[in-house]
């Protein structure tokens, strides 16, 4: 259960970082923000930084989600030896 749990969320960052990018690419301020959208428009202005920045942020907070479904598979299923 647990080694599901942490690739789907995965997937899920994976998913909702593309529909960011895709959403943030079709409108202008009205669109709202996140880190697809700063990803993309950093692209789109040749800002570096912004892409760096917003990579890193992804690669962090999809490490800590995993390690949060990681940590609730292991209380939640206390038979499996690791």
């Amino acid at each position: 259960m647990t080694t599901a749990a942490a690739l789907a969320m995965g997937i899920t960052w994976e998913v909702v970082v593309a529909a960011e990018m895709i959403s943030g690419s079709q409108g202008g301020a009205a669109t709202g923000g996140g880190l697809g959208r700063l990803m993309w428009h950093s692209y789109i202005t040749g800002d570096y930084t912004g892409i760096v920045v917003a990579m890193l942020s992804i690669g962090i907070a999809g490490y800590l989600s995993s390690a949060v479904v990681r940590y609730a598979g292991g209380l939640l299923t206390p038979w499996r030896t690791r």
